[in-house]
């Protein structure tokens, strides 16, 4: 959408005349994301904001509104950098997010000062140094793993658990670990565990190998070998079941 300035208002005019000089602006609409600042969840629906292109909105339940509905947030800039002191909302990416709403109730339990402190049963994300990560986070600061879908940021000596069901305070040497894959990926290695993409078409999730399926995806419900290390299961085709005893009755009937 374009817009100019009024010269003789100074108020935005619905269109431009660049012949006669007016000065043309790109008016930014509300509700919208900025460039490259869309993200997923996995487990969760849609796609969720990291920062909005209007300055004076917020990513709120990952959708960008007014934050002004989050008593005390501190957020600028299409940002927010802190939720309040309550223990409703919590801050994630640039955003604040509440523990009843989707999807920060697929992340977190229990909010405390506007941090998240005790993760979601099998929340795809971990807590470090008090800020929340998404177990698929590789940045620098986050420290995860590609294509990770469950973690655990265990501690050494020293520290106190930080990952999905732990609770967060000053930690030292902890240490990340992959819990399970997203879909299509299989848990790989034995200490530094890895996700690879399932070598099995059409696999949904493998277990202990890139080769070896365990569930597969829609249609088919399941694999329909037997996994064997000479012969991994295959998901070409929904598995064949017999109809119940009652159709299989009128079927010889109708026969008859």
């Amino acid at each position: 959408m374009l817009g100019t300035i009024d010269r003789s208002s100074g108020r935005a005019a619905p269109e431009i005349d660049v012949l006669e000089g007016s000065v043309e602006v790109k008016a930014r609409a509300t509700g919208e994301c900025d460039a490259n600042s869309k993200f997923t969840i996995p487990g969760v629906e849609g796609e969720f904001c990291k920062k909005c292109s209007e300055t004076g909105e917020a990513p709120i339940n990952g959708a960008c509104a007014d934050p002004s509905t989050v008593t005390t947030a501190e957020c600028a800039n299409g940002v927010c950098t802190g939720c309040g002191t309550g223990t409703d909302y919590f801050l994630f990416y640039g955003g604040c997010y509440k523990t009843d709403s989707s999807p920060g109730n697929k992340l977190c339990k229990t909010v405390v000062a506007g941090k998240c402190t005790v993760l979601q049963d099998n929340s795809p994300a971990f807590i470090k140094s008090e800020v929340l990560y998404l177990c698929s986070d590789t940045s620098e600061d986050a420290g995860g793993k590609e294509n990770c879908g469950t973690c655990t940021y265990a501690p050494t000596p020293g520290g106190n658990s930080g990952g999905n069901g732990g609770s967060t305070t000053s930690r030292a040497g902890e240490v990340f670990t992959c819990k399970s894959c997203l879909p299509g990926f299989g848990l790989v290695g034995e200490n530094d565990k890895t996700c690879k993409a399932c070598t099995v078409q059409n696999c949904k999730t493998c277990d202990t190998d890139e080769k070896t399926c365990s569930a597969c995806l829609p249609p088919s419900a399941r694999p329909t070998t037997p996994p064997l290390p000479s012969r991994p299961a295959s998901c070409d085709s929904c598995p064949r079941t017999a109809p119940p005893t009652s159709v299989r009755a009128r079927l010889h009937r109708v026969s008859d």
